[in-house]
């Protein structure tokens, strides 16, 4: 796959994320702003200018690529090329990523999840795997919404049973269903 092509893909993808093209010095440090919002994970506005080809590009290291494949919903920069290569055809495997026990939650905690290509949602738990949606950007999920989750495990789809939302009957909805889920305990402000 040649670099180029992707390295734009992914550019796209996290400006579908944030919902504006970086094109400016201002643009760039409002995304790196929006970057360490969202993933935890500063970036300067400085190696973003050379990823998007606004300054002289150098190599893009590692750390930069998954820091974007993040941003953009994906688990890392492997995650992000498989599904670019359409290479994702397993349907069982043993999993030992970083799991959320949700009965240990305290209730009013508030948890981001994003997937695959740049959903992002705030749920925060009401108690016995309860969790309302708080926010919801680029996912079918909305405001409100409310299910039940009791575990959630990095990188692998999430089940959200007893789905409500006001005029549709109760359903499940798969999260991440391809790439698998990143999640994050919010601190609160």
């Amino acid at each position: 796959m040649e670099y180029d092509s992707i390295y734009q893909q992914l550019r796209d993808e996290v400006e579908k994320v944030v919902g504006y093209k970086a094109k400016t010095p201002k643009d760039f440090d409002k995304l790196s702003d929006d970057i360490e919002k969202i993933t935890h994970i500063k970036l300067s506005s400085y190696t973003l200018k050379r990823f998007w080809g606004y300054l002289k590009s150098v190599e893009v290291r590692r750390s930069t690529l998954d820091a974007l494949c993040r941003m953009a919903g994906y688990t890392s920069w492997d995650g992000f090329c498989d599904i670019q290569r359409n290479n994702n055809d397993t349907q069982s495997h043993m999993s030992f990523s970083d799991t959320l026990n949700v009965a240990l939650l305290d209730v009013g905690t508030r948890v981001r999840l994003s997937w695959n290509p740049g959903r992002c949602v705030i749920m925060r738990y009401e108690g016995h795997g309860l969790f309302v949606v708080e926010d919801s950007i680029n996912s079918k999920l909305r405001f409100g919404d409310t299910f039940r989750c009791f575990r959630i495990v990095a990188n692998e789809p999430l089940l959200l049973s007893d789905f409500k939302r006001p005029g549709m009957p109760v359903c499940s909805y798969v999260c991440g269903e391809r790439d698998g889920v990143v999640y994050s305990i919010l601190n609160e402000e």
